[in-house]
């Protein structure tokens, strides 16, 4: 799955600490509290901002590492405008779900068939899969499973060695 997440709808609406710190510092920390939530998920993550009016570089700005990335729209295109774009031009829509607040970026979206969901389900989502996959880490074995497993690797240790 592809998410696309309308990153400031998200990061406006966020119970993130936004602080006194600078916008962009803040906007920072944003990025890297997600890219630190998501690295253990599956699917591909895209938070797309609005890219820097008057930029003299007419094409998005993208960077990101493993299952993250992170896109600034081009010069004087709407992060929302962008999207649409992104998504008249993929043949495969149904791969994509767009992250959003926004109902009319929402309404926009679904000519291209696209699934959808809140900010809030997208964050539950998240948080399920982190509980999960840190669940799955987490085993331990206790008293009564450990002298199982020593019984069962002597017998396989005395019959190697009687062969």
């Amino acid at each position: 799955m592809i998410f696309f997440i309308d990153a400031y709808n998200m990061f406006f609406h966020s119970t993130f600490e936004h602080g006194n710190n600078a916008f962009q510092l803040t906007r920072e920390r944003f990025i890297q509290f997600y890219k630190g939530r998501l690295k253990d998920t599956s699917g591909t993550h895209i938070f797309i901002f609005d890219g820097k009016r008057g930029n003299e570089f007419p094409i998005p700005s993208v960077t990101g590492s493993g299952n993250v990335e992170v896109i600034f729209s081009p010069p004087d295109l709407s992060a929302d405008d962008y999207i649409i774009e992104r998504l008249s031009h993929d043949k495969d829509t149904h791969s994509i779900c767009l992250v959003s607040n926004d109902k009319g970026l929402l309404n926009r979206a679904k000519q291209y068939r696209v699934q959808s969901m809140s900010q809030k389900s997208y964050i539950s989502l998240i948080n399920k899969k982190r509980t999960f996959k840190q669940s799955k880490i987490d085993y331990i074995e206790d008293e009564q499973e450990i002298v199982r497993l020593e019984r069962i690797f002597s017998k396989e240790l005395n019959s190697s060695e009687e062969n």
